[in-house]
């Protein structure tokens, strides 16, 4: 375990934590984002009467698997842009970089040192997929416009924006619009319950008709919606921990304790209430992820 105490300084309002960002700047060496954070727990520093709440992508197979897919189109579209280009390469530090959700989501905070200065992360960019778009030429052919698409992704949530003007992509939305779509047999059929307690069951025999049906029709779909997975809706983050000082609390008390979580991409967002000033935020972070 090699954790690292990072600092912020957050005001009312929804704040948006990036650790892997945060993470390269504090020890000068790339921390990849596209892995699993662990925060191990700290300790939150406010106004009494203040709450703090911590929200993560949730983090399910279907949430890992949508990343991975943005991934893989993001990485074959920059080999497909290089391979026949000759002597032309990405940069030193490129590297895949998604958001949470949507552009409201919250301001990006910076880890600040003890006399309350950014951790100068350096250059942090968010990775652009660049799709062109074939518009008509007016003489019945069509071409390739000379402004193609280009959006951010992120993980939860809807797109924002629509084709041919996307201004940002959601993973999940895209992993399901991907997908085949489910059988519509529809629910399963519902039978009768038998009046004989469960002690006649076996009493008399018969063909296994009904039996039969119940055992076809009783577990044929899954136990969770196959299209609206968890992180798919507006605002459907999962709830990992909340700070909350108690409005009778002695303001100069050391502050309220944060539980541990982990955070898919180490993206965290971070809604402090009710707070008149700046409160400060202290996390113990694993500095090394872990990969999915």
């Amino acid at each position: 375990m090699v954790a690292t105490r990072l600092k912020y300084n957050l005001t009312t309002g929804t704040h948006i934590l990036d650790l892997s960002k945060d993470l390269s700047a504090y020890h000068r060496r790339m921390h990849r984002q596209k892995k699993i954070y662990t925060v191990y727990g700290g300790f939150i520093r406010n106004n009494a009467g203040t709450s703090a709440r911590f929200n993560v992508a949730p983090l399910t197979w279907q949430s890992k698997a949508a990343v991975n897919r943005a991934f893989k189109i993001w990485r074959k579209m920059i080999h497909e842009t290089l391979k026949d280009r000759e002597g032309l390469t990405t940069g030193k530090w490129n590297d895949f970089k998604i958001l949470l959700n949507d552009a409201s989501s919250g301001t990006i905070a910076s880890s600040k040192d003890a006399q309350g200065n950014n951790l100068s992360p350096g250059e942090w960019d968010y990775s652009t997929l660049t799709q062109p778009q074939l518009v008509p030429t007016g003489n019945g052919e069509m071409a390739f416009d000379d402004n193609a698409d280009q959006w951010e992704i992120c993980i939860c949530g809807p797109h924002t924006g629509a084709a041919p003007n996307y201004s940002r992509v959601s993973a999940i939305q895209s992993w399901v619009d991907s997908r085949p779509a489910p059988n519509s047999g529809g629910e399963p059929t519902n039978i009768p319950n038998s009046l004989d307690p469960l002690s006649n069951m076996f009493d008399v025999e018969d063909n296994d008709n009904e039996k039969i049906v119940i055992i076809e029709s009783e577990g044929d779909l899954p136990p969770y919606s196959r299209t609206a997975p968890y992180g798919l809706n507006p605002g459907a983050l999962a709830p990992v921990g909340i700070a909350d000082n108690d409005a009778s609390a002695n303001t100069t008390a050391l502050g309220s304790s944060v539980h541990g979580f982990q955070a898919l991409c180490g993206l965290v967002q971070v809604v402090v209430l009710a707070d008149s000033g700046t409160c400060e935020l202290f996390i113990d972070v694993e500095s090394q992820g872990e990969s999915f």
